[in-house]
């Protein structure tokens, strides 16, 4: 699912599926939370946004988790569950990388 460069404030509004067997997509956005996105995803892109924390990021990633580019400091929401480690966080204010 591609909602990147949507101009989107929120995913709240949206009719996202609570499962989706594909990459979720939603970078080049003005997101400043994920709640209302998906919980299990194969991949998890939500990079050049405005995020200042992943509440509401998947529970579940199987492949990768693209998170750079925002306002980030803390991982404290990071999906629990994952299989991957395809892990994208540069450009953020991480303090630590604690809950990764």
């Amino acid at each position: 699912m591609n909602l990147s460069g949507k101009n989107l404030n929120s995913l709240t509004k949206l009719s996202i599926p609570r499962i989706i067997e594909e990459y979720f997509l939603c970078g080049y956005n003005k997101l400043s939370t994920l709640e209302g996105g998906p919980e299990i995803v194969t991949g998890f892109v939500c990079y050049c946004n405005e995020l200042i924390s992943l509440k509401g990021s998947p529970k579940k990633v199987e492949n990768m988790f693209f998170c750079a580019n925002n306002y980030l400091t803390s991982l404290i929401y990071f999906p629990k569950k994952r299989r991957y480690m395809n892990f994208s966080y540069y450009k953020n204010h991480l303090l630590t990388l604690d809950y990764f």
